[in-house]
C-alpha cells in the first residue's frame, strides 16, 4: 500500500503567535520592505479565524488582520477582541464543516483587494503548516490551480 502524501497547508499552525510572526517575517527583511511585500497567513488565537500578519510602516511594527468565513465568502473580522469573539460564533459553525470548494477563491480575492499580492506569501515549512482538517485543502498545489484567478478578477475591473 503507497504511503498518502502528506498535504501542508499555505496557512501556519496556531502555535504561531503573534510575536513569532514578526519574528518569521523579519527573516523575510519585511521592516526594510514596502508595506505588505512579504506577509504571512495564520490560524488566529480566535478559533475559526485566520489572521494575516504584515509589516506596516505607518506603526513601524507588525499589524494583525483578522479574517473570518462567514455566508459563504471571506471576510476581514473587526480588530477587537470582543467584536471578533461574536463574529467567531458564525465562523465557528462555518468551520464545524468542510469549507466550500471555492472558497480558496473567496480568500484570494479578498486579500488581493486589500493589498496582499498572493505572490508574497511566506510559506510555512511542514512543522509550522496548519493540521486545521479544513485548512489543509488550501495548498501551494491549489494556489497553482488558481494562477488564473487574479488574472480574471482583475480583468473584471
Amino acid at each position: 500500500m503507497e504511503a498518502k502524501s502528506e498535504r501542508n497547508s499555505i496557512i501556519f499552525s496556531s502555535e504561531m503567535n503573534a510575536a513569532q510572526a514578526g519574528k518569521r517575517l523579519d527573516l523575510e527583511n519585511a521592516p526594510h520592505k514596502s508595506d505588505k511585500k512579504v506577509w504571512l497567513l495564520r490560524e488566529s488565537s480566535v478559533p475559526g479565524l485566520l489572521t494575516v500578519t504584515y509589516y506596516n510602516h505607518k506603526k513601524t511594527d507588525y499589524s494583525h488582520a483578522r479574517i473570518r468565513f462567514i455566508a459563504g465568502r471571506w471576510k476581514f473580522a473587526p480588530s477587537d477582541n470582543f467584536q471578533a469573539q461574536e463574529f467567531v460564533k458564525r465562523a465557528e459553525a462555518a468551520f464545524s464543516e468542510a469549507l466550500p470548494e471555492k472558497s480558496f477563491a473567496s480568500l484570494i480575492e479578498i486579500l488581493d483587494k486589500k493589498g496582499f499580492n498572493i505572490n508574497k506569501l511566506v510559506f510555512p515549512n511542514p512543522k509550522e503548516s496548519s493540521k486545521t482538517e479544513q485548512l489543509l485543502a488550501y495548498t501551494n498545489d491549489l494556489l497553482e490551480e488558481t494562477a488564473g484567478l487574479l488574472e480574471r478578477y482583475r480583468a473584471s475591473f
